[in-house]
């Protein structure tokens, strides 16, 4: 009788949990903000998000974090990139979404916004850093350190907001971008400069012994997400007045 009686709580139990999933499922596909029309779902309607992002390198859902790691809920993968081309996010936008997953649940608080104020003050001390970094490589090749060149920072610094409308080697004008190194989505520039050292093609773009000078670029979006850039040039500079730049 007893072992009957533990079994039916149990049973009872597990059938609220998946009751109450439903639930704010179904709330889902009402007035949810940028969730409209979607399926989340909420494991915790208390504690703030930090950000989102995929346990799997399939990308098949999702999941929404605390700081200290914890599942807080999920959305499938499918649901989360056409979220994320209908805002116009061309990163993972992984603060974005913990934003609209707290107001989801109506939590207050705007953690892109406060990642994104936080990298835009130290924007000028991380393209310093990227620089010194490629310039410490060097030094450990035997190689003479990267000039920096304001024309060069300029340009770079141009080319790092670019890759927040098109990541690629093109310009949005449609032209090659010239020499240069780009990444996007890491949080600090030595993890930026340790992947393009595990890269063959950056990292004989790092160690060229052939040009002189050097542009660092870094541009935070909407979303607290980076974007890095690299030129790396010697005198002559026509790749770059091909791609678009007013050259001096």
């Amino acid at each position: 009788m007893k072992k009957r009686m533990v079994k039916r709580f149990f049973s009872v139990l597990a059938t609220a949990v998946l009751m109450a999933s439903f639930s704010i499922n179904v709330a889902a596909q009402s007035d949810a903000g940028a969730f409209a029309g979607f399926n989340v779902n909420v494991y915790d309607s208390t504690t703030v998000a930090t950000f989102a992002g995929s346990p799997n390198r399939h990308f098949t859902v999702f999941n929404f974090k605390a700081a200290d790691g914890r599942a807080l809920g999920s959305i499938c993968g499918s649901a989360y990139f056409s979220i994320m081309e209908r805002q116009g996010l061309s990163d993972g936008g992984r603060y974005w979404f913990a934003d609209e997953f707290n107001r989801f649940r109506g939590l207050t608080g705007t953690v892109g916004q406060a990642v994104a104020d936080v990298h835009g003050e130290r924007i000028e001390e991380f393209r310093s850093e990227l620089v010194r970094l490629v310039n410490l490589e060097r030094q450990r090749h035997g190689l003479h350190p990267y000039v920096v060149d304001e024309d060069l920072m300029r340009f770079s610094q141009v080319r790092a907001q670019e890759l927040d409308v098109l990541f690629s080697h093109t310009r949005p004008n449609g032209l090659n971008a010239g020499y240069e190194i780009i990444s996007m989505g890491r949080g600090t520039p030595q993890a930026v400069v340790e992947s393009w050292m595990n890269s063959p093609g950056h990292r004989a773009a790092i160690l060229n012994n052939r040009r002189t000078n050097v542009g660092a670029g870094v541009y935070v979006n909407r979303a607290g997400g980076l974007h890095w850039q690299m030129y790396f040039y010697g005198d002559d500079l026509s790749r770059l007045r091909d791609a678009g730049f007013d050259v001096p």
